[in-house]
């Protein structure tokens, strides 16, 4: 027979149970399911950051540019002449992004924009073409010193894989656009972004755009 103790400590238990939490609760214990090193994005992200921060502080100091602008630099050297939509589609980039980036490399010289049959298109100036040459090093060095613990034979594997993730993004955007109700390519540079992604992953060639991003 349960006592009156038992009894209030259960109608205790239950309150807690079912009573309505304040939206601005704090919560003080961790989550569960907990987000762990399994999870592939986050440690994704997480290397990027480290990518990312570092080249962002040499370029500026040493160039007085951000990593948005080489990476635009890096894909006017492989593809001169690309639109604002190629290169936002190409590096997977806002379009707002492109152009601000855009502008300063006309204003620092590096880059000029001509209009060819009513389209706007980027080309390298020679001052660009040297800004290439100098930063193209200190890129791929850092490169190197990434890869440094793993074998040759590994960091084919590691690049393989890549190319493998980089295959899926077309389903990941399908994924993306059923979440938020189809609504994902409102503009322009996301449906370029879209159907390069979807056309670089049909015809089984992830990398061909790719720029050197950091």
């Amino acid at each position: 027979m349960s006592t009156n103790f038992e009894i209030a400590g259960r109608a205790m238990t239950d309150h807690a149970q079912t009573a309505p939490v304040a939206a601005d609760a704090i919560i003080r214990d961790v989550l569960t399911p907990r987000v762990t090193r399994t999870y592939t994005p986050a440690v994704i992200a997480v290397l990027n950051g480290h990518l990312l921060w570092g080249a962002s502080r040499i370029y500026h100091r040493r160039f007085g540019i951000g990593v948005n602008e080489w990476r635009i630099v890096a894909r006017l050297s492989n593809h001169p002449g690309s639109t604002a939509i190629d290169t936002s589609a190409a590096l997977v980039m806002n379009k707002s992004i492109v152009s601000r980036s855009t502008r300063l490399l006309v204003e620092m010289g590096y880059v000029k924009v001509e209009t060819e049959d009513r389209v706007r298109r980027m080309y390298l100036t020679r001052s660009g073409a040297d800004l290439y040459q100098a930063i193209r090093p200190i890129a791929e060095q850092r490169e190197q010193i990434l890869l440094g613990g793993l074998t040759t034979d590994e960091v084919d594997t590691l690049r393989s894989l890549m190319f493998k993730l980089l295959e899926q993004v077309g389903d990941l955007h399908s994924y993306d656009a059923e979440q938020v109700g189809g609504a994902d390519a409102t503009n322009e540079t996301e449906l370029a972004v879209i159907r390069s992604a979807d056309r670089r992953a049909h015809h089984g060639d992830p990398i061909q755009d790719f720029a050197r991003l950091a």
